[in-house]
């Protein structure tokens, strides 16, 4: 039969309040930290991600912009001729089209320029 009365040892004392007082209140702050920094890591991430978002939005905006407005001007220029020289080519069932396609080359280079100096004036 046991002695269900037993005193504890002095080392089980020892060792039960050494456990109690350091390393549970230890593995607590250990687990609360990782908790804490694992969340600020989270956050600051998806931050990071948010704003390239927003900065390859803004990019592709501007790209969007500046080649409607090129897109405009070479079909506008030199009053339709662009739109013109595309209903003539159509209606000729392809006999213009080496010279449609050197007229729409050459004005391609020509508005090309001409766009250039307008967005460096522009300060782009």
């Amino acid at each position: 039969m046991r002695n269900t009365n037993r005193q504890p040892t002095l080392k089980r004392t020892y060792y039960r309040s050494f456990l109690l007082m350091v390393v549970i209140p230890l593995v607590l702050v250990f687990v609360c930290a990782e908790v804490v920094v694992s969340y600020i890591i989270r956050n600051s991430a998806i931050e990071t991600i948010d704003a390239l978002q927003e900065n390859i939005a803004t990019a592709l905006s501007g790209d969007v912009r500046n080649n409607a407005l090129q897109l405009s001007h070479f079909v506008y220029a030199n009053d339709g001729e662009f739109i013109q020289m595309a209903v003539q080519v159509h209606q000729s069932g392809g006999a213009q089209i080496a010279r449609a396609a050197h007229s729409l080359i050459v004005g391609a280079i020509h508005v090309g320029h001409a766009v250039g100096a307008v967005g460096a004036g522009n300060g782009r």
